[in-house]
């Protein structure tokens, strides 16, 4: 499920992350060499979001890194900050990446 990021998800963000003691609790990061992307999932000890501390994304870059952080696709993943199940969502965002399954757009308005 994908869905636009809103100027109240990002200031919610700031507040929570940005000017607090947030920690990261999870970080899986995957390169996709044939669709010159980064597939980037995160968890947050604090909200990053309206309602959710974990979500992926996908970013433009190549085999460096990120070179455009303006997010293509972005799954917000809920309050859920267990390291295995996250594991599991970025495989399945991968899986349908890779299989046509997720339209990547130029950006997600915010």
């Amino acid at each position: 499920m994908s869905r636009k990021l809103t100027l109240e998800d990002i200031l919610v963000w700031i507040d929570n992350c940005v000017l607090s003691e947030a920690q990261r609790l999870v970080q899986y990061k995957t390169y996709i060499p044939e669709k010159k992307v980064w597939v980037s999932t995160i968890a947050w000890n604090k909200l990053i979001g309206k309602d959710w501390k974990s979500e992926t994304s996908i970013f433009q870059g190549d085999e460096n890194g990120v070179t455009d952080w303006t997010p293509l696709y972005l799954e917000p993943h809920g309050l859920c900050t267990d390291k295995e199940i996250l594991k599991e969502k970025h495989k399945e965002v991968i899986r349908k990446l890779l299989k046509d399954e997720i339209v990547l757009e130029e950006a997600i308005d915010i």
